[in-house]
Order: structure tokens, then sequence, then C-alpha cells
């Protein structure tokens, strides 16, 4: 039974690095832009549907988009 948790974590472990560096990645200044312009709407279709592929590889950015749509409510 042990060797076979062993196997497991073993697998587990080839994925750590890649998922851990996908999420924990900061947005770049363009990356933020884009942010702000979904935010306010002013994204194309095509735009729209490159930015929610970029959010789904970087869910650490929602909370960033949550605070810009949060920030333009306090605005508006």
């Amino acid at each position: 039974m042990p060797e076979q948790f062993k196997i497991l974590s073993d697998f587990l472990r080839q994925f750590e690095p890649e998922v851990q560096g996908r999420e924990g990645d900061p947005p770049d200044e363009q990356a933020r832009e884009k942010i702000r312009s979904f935010a306010l709407g002013k994204l194309a279709p095509p735009e729209r549907e490159e930015f929610l592929a970029l959010i789904e590889k970087h869910p650490s950015w929602t909370p960033i988009l949550a605070a810009e749509v949060k920030a333009l409510r306090r605005q508006g």
C-alpha cells in the first residue's frame, strides 16, 4: 500500500511547478490594461474571448479584476 501512495505522490509532484507558476504570476502592464478595459466593458467580442481565456489561465488575477469593477462602481 505505501508504494501506491508513493507512485501517486510522484505523479502529482510533476504538475506542482506548472500550476504554481501559472497562478502566481502577477499581470504585466499590458494584461492590467486588458483587465481595466474588460471591467469598463470596452473590449470587442473577440478581445473578450481572449481575455476570458487569459483569466482562466491566471485565476489569481480574478481579485484584480474584482478590484477594478469595485473601483468603477464607487466612481459611477
